[in-house]
């Protein structure tokens, strides 16, 4: 197949290497120490290989620093090996502590993010740190040979058919370049690095071989690149079809068959040469050709999800993941990033399916782009496969056929002509972003202020070693998914030589739990442990309104520390000696809505009580008073209602209190918005055993802190609503 004759680069810009190894810097001096997915445990693998000269053993049920990593094929972890030679790593124990409360794969964490406990936010470069930074710098250089390879294959495909070469290379490989997911995947150590450029090295050369055809060269060239790369991760297997298909296409193509016996020949004795040992072991200590199954006994295995839950949740983990999802899955980018890529995906699809559809009476041209999806098709089956079996849905496991999907992506975005540059350019500076937007401030420690802020509230209170200076918490009305934040004053009076952990829990008015957040202090990043003693730690948490509650709640927040795991609490003392438990802080509180769509059956004339709260209907239901209330301007906080069923007397004046129904509003009226709608209720208690005659019902609104009422057009501030007779009570 031939191309057009049109002169074009045969290399990659600089510039564009240039920035995206910059930009990778970037998310390698962000990511603390193994807060990339899996990164210890590939460390720990290169480790073994130094220290040991040979590959470990992996036995189901038995905890190694490595983990299910040990069951990858090697070629990776070698050449990381020979780079961390000169490193002494015998601290790399000290650097995986584990945090106890850590949250692991789950996007929605907001504390706890941290999976490791790390003494210091920047630790001094030498021994282990030194060591993992430098296979992090290897892992880096590896991917920008990947952005270079994305580019010569984008060239290829674009020579192929007829595309302006320049700009399908510079967006294919611009789009892997700077896709937030991979710069955060480069800069960590990975396996899937090397795998992602092997492949993207076949997927070139298979490319080339479609234009110029299948030589000896070639075929050594394919048969060393497809021989590595699955020393590099199992799933480069599946790229020996379309690099075969290609092949045998060109053969049908020229009814000649020597290249491609040829290409059979060499990519089996090249293959047997490099992978085939490797292999054999796994058959000779597992009884298995990929070692696969032995991993999932490692790594654990899990129960196939149903096909909703692949459609939805899965699927949408599996999107938001291949663009940018950090530390282990449990770090966000922000929504709108997500829409973003998700409108630019759906356009090059829309682009793709219309250049198919243009070009269906020249099959030829297709056979390139067919070839491409193979790859991806390929790729994606065996990711559902695998994770039918084990929890694994990440989009970076797709990073290796990013040399088809960009390519096509880049291809469907042209045909709507998109600006490449431009796009890049906006994607280039996200990318650049989210480094200080996300991944940062999920690993930032509390910060250390010189005393308590003059818009904190002080709360002076000793618990063990640390005092507790005071807080700051806006007490306002939430609605579901608000976030509060809760920023808390500590001061170490000594140094602590236990880690304590700490709790917060949100609470409705009748003490039921609504949030619960619990670790280390600074949100699982500052061990008591690290404290120094008179500073004073700004220790802040965000507490997420679940998105499903319901109703209307006054809210506070419960806190407290306790030793983990051991169990026992350390009590809050206040400054004369008390013991203060539970400490609670007032948090405002919660609404889903106002009651507007609410109607009562008894519409009354409004009643107006303190030219705020004016009274609309109401109904009864046996014992049961309900009032509908609308909001003229703000009212007092923290008001009651007052509801007395009163005897009249024998002068027709109002008598004494036989039952009363008083309460207060579920939302407290300091919440209560201009324009709203309230609907309270009241149980009427009977206080007189007996009663005779017609009772008269009066309400009002009080402050039960001051004992005033609001005023109203009524004797004594309280209304009249109606009569009732209650059944004598037994």
């Amino acid at each position: 197949m031939s191309g057009p004759t049109n002169r074009v680069r045969s290399s990659p810009p600089p510039l564009l290497l240039i920035a995206f190894f910059l930009a990778g810097l970037l998310y390698l001096w962000s990511v603390p120490l193994f807060e990339a997915p899996d990164e210890s445990y590939h460390f720990a693998f290169a480790d073994y290989i130094n220290r040991n000269r040979s590959l470990p053993v992996q036995v189901p049920g038995e905890k190694t620093p490595w983990g299910q990593e040990g069951s990858q094929p090697p070629l990776y972890y070698i050449l990381v090996a020979a780079l961390i030679t000169p490193f002494d790593t015998s601290d790399l124990a000290g650097h995986m502590r584990f945090n106890p409360h850590a949250i692991v794969g789950d996007p929605s964490a907001v504390d706890n993010q941290n999976i490791f406990l790390h003494d210091h936010p920047a630790p001094p470069l030498r021994d282990t740190v030194l060591a993992v930074y430098v296979a992090r710098v290897f892992s880096l250089l590896l991917a920008c040979g990947s952005v270079a390879a994305v580019w010569l294959a984008a060239r290829e495909f674009a020579l192929l058919t007829g595309e302006k070469a320049a700009r399908l290379a510079l967006l294919g490989a611009g789009l892997v370049a700077f896709n937030p997911q991979f710069l955060f995947i480069s800069s960590s150590v990975n396996n899937d690095n090397l795998v992602t450029l092997l492949a993207s090295l076949i997927i070139w050369q298979m490319l080339s071989m479609l234009r110029q055809g299948l030589n000896a060269r070639r075929s050594v060239i394919l048969a060393l690149l497809l021989a590595c790369a699955t020393m590099a991760k199992l799933s480069a297997l599946l790229l020996y079809a379309p690099v075969g298909l290609a092949a045998l296409w060109l053969a049908r193509r020229s009814n000649s068959y020597r290249e491609l016996l040829r290409l059979v020949l060499l990519a089996g004795v090249v293959w047997l040469a490099i992978a085939g040992p490797w292999y054999a072991r796994n058959l000779t200590l597992y009884g298995e050709f990929t070692g696969s199954q032995t991993m999932l006994d490692v790594v654990g295995r899990r129960s196939a999800p149903s096909l909703e839950k692949l459609l939805g949740e899965e699927f949408r983990g599996l999107r938001y993941s291949y663009w940018g999802i950090f530390g282990w899955f449990n770090v966000f980018s922000p929504a709108p990033f997500y829409l973003m890529m998700d409108v630019v995906t759906s356009a090059a699809v829309a682009g793709l399916l219309l250049r198919a559809w243009l070009r269906r009476r020249r099959p030829a041209m297709l056979v390139p782009a067919a070839l491409l999806t193979l790859c991806l098709a390929l790729f994606a089956i065996a990711l559902v496969l695998w994770t039918r079996q084990t929890a694994a849905t990440q989009g970076r496991l797709l990073f290796p056929a990013g040399a088809a999907s960009m390519t096509l992506l880049a291809y469907g975005l042209l045909k709507l002509r998109v600006p490449a540059l431009a796009s890049l350019v906006a994607l280039g500076l996200v990318a650049v972003a989210l480094p200080y937007t996300s991944i940062r401030p999920a690993y930032a420690p509390p910060a250390i202020v010189t005393g308590l802020p003059d818009d904190a509230t002080p709360l002076p209170l000793r618990f063990g070693d640390v005092e507790l200076l005071g807080y700051r918490l806006e007490r306002r009305r939430h609605a579901p998914g608000d976030i509060l934040p809760v920023t808390l004053y500590w001061r170490p009076r000594r140094a602590s030589d236990q880690d304590f952990s700490f709790f917060l829990r949100l609470l409705d008015d009748e003490d039921r739990m609504l949030v619960n957040r619990y670790g280390h202090p600074g949100s699982g990043m500052l061990r008591t442990t690290r404290w120094q003693p008179g500073l004073v730690y700004e220790d802040r948490w965000d507490l997420k309104i679940p998105e499903d509650l319901t109703g209307r709640t006054a809210l506070r927040v419960h806190i407290g520390w306790w030793k983990y795991p051991d169990g026992y609490a350390l009590p809050g003392v206040n400054a004369d000696g008390v013991e203060v438990d539970p400490v609670m802080l007032e948090a405002g509180a919660f609404s889903d809505g106002d009651d507007r769509d609410r109607s009562l059956a008894q519409v009354v004339e409004p009643l107006l009580f303190g030219d705020s709260i004016r009274l609309l209907a109401w109904e009864r239901d046996e014992l049961e008073i309900s009032l509908l209330w609308e909001v003229k301007s703000r009212p007092q906080p923290d008001l009651h209602v007052f509801l007395h069923a009163l005897e009249a007397s024998r002068d027709g004046a109002s008598g004494r209190i036989v039952a009363q129904g008083d309460a207060p509003p579920d939302l407290p009226t300091g919440f209560w918005q201009v324009g709203e709608r309230y609907v309270t209720r009241h149980p009427l208690r009977v206080t007189e055993a007996e009663t005779s005659g017609e009772l008269s019902l009066h309400l009002g609104w009080y402050s039960l802190e001051h004992g005033w009422r609001l005023a109203a057009d009524c004797p004594n501030d309280s209304c009249p609503l109606t009569t009732l007779t209650l059944e004598p009570q037994t």
